[in-house]
């Protein structure tokens, strides 16, 4: 990627955080879909449009993705935590209680070996 689409790219992230945090999630939503189907593998657009949509309040699709993610790495803590908190949301507080654990248990294992290389 050439330094020119890099800045591009770093300014469209900046400004889908800043609807983000202003609450304009379905621009966010728009903005994330369109950009994924240039980019279908980016995590962090990803998360960013299931963190949307469960703002939103539509929680089933955002299940989907967290998933979707889940399914790619197991070990996406960002995409744990998301979908453990849409859980909850959902009122399904044992599956909550389950992607908690296993997001502490992938932490401590990060952990555990960032501290093998100190």
């Amino acid at each position: 990627m050439n330094v020119n689409n890099h800045k591009h790219l770093e300014e469209k992230f900046k400004k889908l955080i800043n609807h983000y945090n202003a609450n304009n999630f379905v621009y966010v939503i728009k903005e994330c879909i369109n950009l994924l189907k240039k980019s279908p593998n980016n995590v962090f657009l990803a998360n960013l449009l299931g963190s949307s949509f469960q703002n939103i309040g539509d929680l089933e699709k955002a299940k989907k993705i967290f998933l979707h993610l889940i399914k790619k790495d197991a070990n996406n803590i960002t995409a744990l935590n998301n979908l453990g908190n849409t859980y909850r949301s959902l009122k399904d507080y044992k599956k909550a209680k389950e992607i908690y654990k296993k997001n502490f248990e992938s932490e401590s294992q990060i952990h555990q070996r960032t501290s093998e290389f100190c």
